[in-house]
């Protein structure tokens, strides 16, 4: 903020003005883009993976790793269905498989770096 009115004093008002819309147009425009690149985990705790693992599927073209888990409160099996997906997907996957099972638990967690094989959807 002090760059800018510094700018302002020196190369006058219009230009400064130019310079903070560009700023503000080009932060925006490469925080859309990392979307695409940054890679979160989501967890689904549920008692009916099946209809989990068809919703999730049908969303994405990523794989998913289910394990079998145990309630210590409620002493009932459940199943933890796990997936590293693109943070831009994950609003649609996790609204999808909630209209399947919309008992399911989901967290989801940053990802520092995955290695493997993830699909990246080709830009179109």
């Amino acid at each position: 903020c002090f760059m800018y009115v510094c700018y302002g004093f020196v190369f006058g008002w219009k230009e400064a003005g130019y310079s903070i819309i560009f700023q503000f147009l080009s932060t925006k425009a490469i925080s859309g883009l990392y979307q695409r690149y940054a890679q979160i985990t989501i967890e689904f705790t549920t008692s009916k993976p099946q209809l989990v693992i068809d919703s999730f599927m049908t969303t994405c073209r990523h794989g998913m790793s289910v394990i079998e888990a145990y309630g210590a409160y409620s002493h009932q099996k459940y199943y933890i269905c796990k997936s590293v997906v693109s943070a831009y997907q994950a609003r649609d996957i996790i609204a999808e498989v909630r209209k399947a099972d919309p008992k399911v638990i989901v967290n989801t967690y940053k990802t520092a770096s995955f290695y493997g094989n993830f699909y990246q959807q080709p830009i179109e």
